[in-house]
């Protein structure tokens, strides 16, 4: 039986020592061990990976919270396109997971995903579309609120599986939608063990 493709997009990753990088690094792992073929996509310039995880560069510049809000918002949006396209252009995997924030860049990529009829693992860190509107990026309630609002939602309702990182992400993306949630705090656990045979069909 031919080995399941994951592609993995992880904005940041080992050895950057932010939250993203140190969450996604043992869920790479995993998978790696479980004898999946593991494609991760980041912007990172990622020096050492396990021969049997394929390295795919973002190129563009990634998002930075110092950035100021509408550099940062454009940022997302052009790693989202870039994003898109390799993963349209790129092999097909069986299975997606994308960890958000940046979540203009996952929403784009998202739609890739559903071009290439694959299933999505969404991995939830934040809130949006409400960090943006804490943040006074958006008006809380307006247009662009509801229209992101329901952008979420598709997502979520599309995903195969969600994961967040925190009781309180659970509870509320659980009032969101009716995918099945799982809290997988950072590291992976017992909590969430896809299978070969869950994928491949």
């Amino acid at each position: 039986m031919s080995r399941v493709r994951i592609s993995v997009f992880s904005q940041n990753y080992l050895p950057s020592s932010l939250a993203d990088a140190v969450r996604l690094e043992p869920i790479v792992q995993y998978f790696q061990e479980k004898g999946f073929e593991v494609d991760l996509y980041t912007c990172t310039n990622v020096t050492i990976l396990p021969e049997t995880v394929n390295l795919k560069q973002l190129w563009c510049v990634a998002p930075d919270n110092k950035d100021k809000p509408g550099i940062r918002l454009l940022k997302e949006v052009v790693l989202g396109i870039e994003l898109f396209f390799k993963i349209i252009f790129a092999k097909k995997a069986q299975l997606y997971l994308l960890t958000s924030p940046p979540f203009l860049a996952c929403a784009i990529a998202s739609f890739a995903v559903k071009v290439r009829s694959g299933r999505l693992i969404f991995d939830v860190r934040d809130l949006y579309p409400d960090i943006y509107f804490k943040q006074k990026l958006i008006k809380e309630g307006g247009r662009i609120h509801g229209l992101l609002s329901w952008v979420e939602k598709r997502i979520y309702d599309a995903s195969t599986y969600i994961l967040t990182a925190t009781e309180g992400l659970l509870r509320e993306v659980n009032c969101r939608s009716m995918t099945d949630a799982r809290l997988l705090r950072n590291g992976y656990n017992d909590n969430f063990h896809p299978t070969h045979e869950k994928f491949s069909n």
